[in-house]
């Protein structure tokens, strides 16, 4: 048909007061502390420098499974980290090799052309961050130099957002505390995450946290918050989730309706009955939670950042988790389990809520005393 006749259709709606519908593209909230910015090339990064994450995208490809975990051996000794260094790089690299072999990865160095990402750290102490929305790739300034978003896009661009352009929103804050930090009202970044819900008005999905670590350590300034942290963490979250509801009411008819993704603390820290508590807290408020889904990372680096394959794997376990709540009759072989183990199933919601409501983490030995950001 011919421009005319479209101009004509548009003035016809406009005269007679037809609503126009405006379509907005999919985005995603993500905050919480350094391991949600990224943190695999930087300082804070096992090796001090971007050499892992780029020895890692060049060894991806059929066969490299075995390359894989012998290069992340040597940067788990590089850094310093005892724990099980073969175990761990055998485990990762088996399971980076699926993801390559679904061909999740296959595309994970090149500028991603359907999802977006944006990034901001508040504190300005970290890297620069992203001011506008650019194609996703790993060297795309979404964190530093990447995070759980990278695979988290790349999965979802092949199962339920096929040919749909979307957007990540990340805003953190290394070495933030819960309360002091992000609380509604109080803390110090809560105007800046409100505010990155309300300047981006449109089709919110969900929202990721990912954060604990310096709870886990705030008992050393003489308050324990820990003893408090399931109360701060479901407040905190029925405020995301009431100020997301309000700027995107068609699709949420209640706040409660909004989908949460909270990580579970990794191996580190390793702090007792503390660590215990903040676990506890995260997987109480999913169990109770029927729109919450919670990401295990117990099984991954032992160092106190996640490392690129890490971050993969991490990714990976998002989409598939949080697809359920955005599309709960979607089924692709995708998004099976790459390999299940008990922990994983109170994750992926095969164990049931009570369950994983019980569960308690099995305390290790103390790690050395660390004040770094988680």
């Amino acid at each position: 048909m011919s421009l005319v006749y479209y101009r004509i259709l548009f003035l016809h709606l406009l005269v007679h007061g037809a609503t126009i519908a405006v379509y907005y593209e999919p985005q995603f909230l993500f905050s919480g502390q350094s391991n949600m910015i990224g943190h695999s090339s930087d300082s804070y990064s096992i090796e001090k420098d971007n050499s892992l994450q780029r020895d890692i995208f060049n060894l991806l490809g059929d066969g490299m499974q075995e390359k894989i975990s012998l290069r992340l051996q040597e940067a788990f000794i590089n850094g310093r980290i005892q724990n099980d260094n073969k175990t761990v790089a055998n485990h990762e690299a088996k399971l980076v090799t699926e993801l390559y072999n679904r061909g999740i990865l296959g595309n994970i160095t090149e500028p991603h052309e359907l999802a977006k990402c944006i990034f901001e750290d508040p504190s300005h102490k970290s890297c620069s961050g992203r001011q506008t929305p650019s194609p996703l790739s790993p060297s795309a300034s979404c964190g530093c130099s990447f995070g759980h978003e990278l695979v988290f896009s790349h999965t979802l661009s092949q199962t339920i957002f096929k040919n749909t352009t979307f957007t990540v929103r990340k805003i953190a804050v290394g070495g933030s505390e819960i309360y002091k930090d992000w609380y509604p009202g109080i803390g110090k970044y809560w105007d800046s995450l409100n505010s990155t819900i309300h300047n981006n008005p449109g089709d919110w999905r969900g929202f990721a946290w990912h954060q604990g670590e310096n709870d886990v350590f705030s008992n050393r300034q003489g308050q324990d918050t820990t003893l408090f942290y399931l109360g701060n963490l479901t407040q905190f979250m029925a405020a995301v989730r009431t100020e997301i509801a309000s700027v995107n009411p068609t699709r949420f008819l209640t706040p409660s309706d909004v989908p949460i993704a909270i990580f579970e603390l990794g191996f580190w820290p390793q702090q007792g009955q503390y660590r215990e508590r903040v676990v506890k807290a995260q997987q109480t408020f999913v169990a109770n939670d029927a729109n919450s889904v919670l990401i295990k990372l117990d099984d991954l680096s032992h160092s106190y950042h996640l490392e690129p394959v890490s971050l993969m794997i991490a990714g990976f376990r998002l989409a598939r988790a949080l697809t359920p709540l955005l599309d709960p009759l979607y089924n692709h072989t995708i998004l099976d389990s790459l390999e299940i183990t008990n922990d994983e199933k109170i994750s992926n919601g095969n164990m049931s809520k009570e369950a994983a409501a019980d569960a308690v983490l099995s305390s290790s030995k103390l790690s050395k005393d660390n004040d770094r950001d988680g």
